[in-house]
This record gives structure tokens, sequence and C-alpha cells, in this order.
């Protein structure tokens, strides 16, 4: 079996990238105060954040971190998982 070897090469930088995430839950007062202070907590920069309530009077929140790794993005789903009434947390196809 003959291998192949492609060449590659990393980006130049600083080694951080953004991640969007979509956290979804009954609405409530505080939630976004919540989400915010896991993201305090963390130690992670806030990039952008949108929040919106669905007719059905569900909260959809959209977070943009600055991260370093893969081992970040997990530490904060787990943790954001962990907020009263956070059903849904997944990363967006940006």
């Amino acid at each position: 079996m003959k291998s192949r070897m492609i060449n590659c090469t990393w980006a130049e930088g600083d080694g951080r990238y953004t991640c969007e995430l979509q956290l979804e839950g009954p609405n409530r007062d505080g939630m976004l105060g919540d989400v915010t202070a896991v993201i305090s907590d963390v130690k992670l920069p806030l990039v952008a954040v949108n929040a919106r309530t669905t007719k059905d009077k569900m909260a959809v929140i959209n977070i943009t971190v600055e991260v370093e790794g893969r081992g970040q993005i997990d530490t904060l789903v787990k943790k954001l998982y962990r907020i009263p009434g956070i059903f849904e947390v997944h990363r967006t196809n940006n």
C-alpha cells in the first residue's frame, strides 16, 4: 500500500479563534446574566451576543467567544448546561 503525504501549514496568528454557540431554554428573568457570568467565570472574551424570545416563550441565545482550543469549548459547554433551564447548547455553522 502506497502512503501519501500532504504538505500543510498552520495559520499564522496568536492561536485564538472565534466559536459561536447557540443556547436554548425556557425564557426567565436573569438567564442572559447567568450566561455572561459563566463566560466570565471561564475567562473567555465575549465577542458577540444575540438573545431573543420565541412566540412560545423559549429563549434562544447566540454567543460568540474567543477560544484557544477544543478544551475551552468543552469546558464552557459543560458549564452552560448547568444553568437552570438550559436544555440545548450547540455550535453553529460559524
